[in-house]
């Protein structure tokens, strides 16, 4: 289990929001042995500024990680 914080910057429409926001992800390894794939499962919520207002995104998903080397 990871935890993290992440942030950055969205542009759109002449306005630039800054986000900061928490992640929480599960990683999984199916087989346990050398070269096998992670399965990343993750939910993640951001929270906006933008002159007053405090917009807020609340992502899950996944991602599958391989190693190719």
């Amino acid at each position: 289990i990871s935890l993290g914080v992440g942030g950055g910057f969205l542009r759109g429409s002449d306005n630039t929001i800054a986000f900061v926001g928490p992640e929480a992800s599960l990683r999984l390894t199916p087989w346990g042995k050398h070269r096998t794939p992670v399965l990343d499962l993750y939910v993640r919520g951001d929270f906006g500024f933008d002159e007053g207002d405090h917009p807020y995104v609340v992502t899950v998903g996944g991602r599958a990680l391989l190693d190719l080397i």
